[in-house]
């Protein structure tokens, strides 16, 4: 049984960016970073982030570039995606992981800068948006020699 999910929550590292397909789909390019803590070996704890690239799609791309800014906490619930591409410069073939989102949250909450909090209820957003069609934005490859 095959399964890609993802979840994951942290703060935004840079103010979501708009763009748009070819066929005219909105999508929203967002970093994240996510913090976890681990033991090293001397017993203290280790702050380790990761820093993750995430897209979304349709009405929740233009909700995240309404209301989502650098610092701000979001949960995201995705999948998994690689990209591949020829890098122009070398002609060596590159690779990204990076996390298509299927639903977002807004996570905390109050006010930014003495102003009320006016960011819709997550029960407000809609989150029917569907798996991307553009081919401009699917992965890119053979994966006829997938071993498995």
């Amino acid at each position: 049984m095959d399964r890609n999910q993802v979840e994951i929550a942290g703060r935004l590292t840079r103010d979501p960016e708009i763009r748009y397909t070819t066929s005219g789909r909105t999508l929203a390019q967002l970093g994240i970073a996510v913090n976890n803590r681990r033991k090293g070996a001397d017993g203290e704890w280790i702050k380790e982030t990761t820093f993750l690239d995430v897209t979304l799609f349709g009405n929740q791309a233009e909700v995240a570039q309404k209301y989502l800014k650098v610092g701000d906490g979001v949960f995201i619930d995705g999948r998994l995606q690689l990209d591949t591409w020829e890098d122009k410069n070398t002609g060596a073939k590159r690779q990204a992981l990076k996390v298509i989102g299927i639903r977002m949250s807004f996570v905390g909450g109050g006010t930014r800068e003495g102003v009320q909090d006016e960011r819709p209820r997550n029960a407000d957003i809609d989150t029917s948006t569907s798996r991307p069609t553009d081919p401009k934005v699917e992965p890119q490859g053979d994966f006829e020699d997938i071993p498995f």
